[in-house]
């Protein structure tokens, strides 16, 4: 069940600094993100080039990358200088261009700890994540390598143009892939 590896990718991922401590909130926190990713990645499969665990893992990424899951950066609540000075929400750091249709009561609606922002942003995320690898399907055609060009895409920075930073996440999106593989063993019902 995809669900299983997720939240198992989301415990393998090191603790943001002042989330630490708070192991019931990350636990409920990870609940919830994991079940809305494993519904997104379900729903959407049709549209994704690639494996569910791709997707799943690239958004896990993204995720880690962008907030570190951060329960006060999901909440909304960014000091002055993070969440790109108030142009990104969310625990994707989603700016309102990368929202589909770039509707901007959706942007508006992305942070929150509820299932329903938690639903919402992770949906948005998937949906630019595709839209993203697609943008950059004719060089994956011909043999170049879909993961940094998809980051870079969601990024802003087009299918070959770098930035600080994508090397860790590639590296993250590695970790993340090897645990979502691994298939934690349902446990039998009883």
């Amino acid at each position: 069940m995809l669900k299983l590896a997720i939240l198992a990718a989301l415990n393998s991922l090191p603790i943001y600094k002042e989330d630490q401590g708070k192991t019931e909130l990350k636990a409920a926190q990870f609940e919830t993100l994991s079940t809305a990713l494993a519904q997104s990645v379900d729903e959407h499969r049709n549209a994704w080039i690639g494996s569910p665990e791709q997707l799943a893992g690239v958004t896990l990424t993204v995720g880690y990358a962008e907030s570190g899951y951060s329960l006060r950066i999901q909440a909304g609540d960014c000091y002055a200088w993070e969440c790109d000075r108030g142009r990104a929400r969310g625990l994707f750091q989603m700016h309102q261009s990368a929202v589909q249709g770039q509707h901007p009561i959706l942007w508006i609606a992305l942070p929150g700890l509820d299932v329903g922002s938690v639903e919402l942003s992770v949906d948005q995320v998937v949906r630019a994540l595709i839209r993203s690898r697609k943008q950059c399907g004719s060089l994956e055609r011909r043999g170049k390598d879909w993961l940094p060009m998809t980051l870079s895409a969601y990024a802003g920075r087009g299918c070959i143009g770098g930035f600080r930073g994508l090397d860790e996440r590639v590296r993250t999106f590695k970790r993340i892939e090897s645990v979502l593989l691994a298939r934690p063993l349902q446990r039998p019902a009883t």
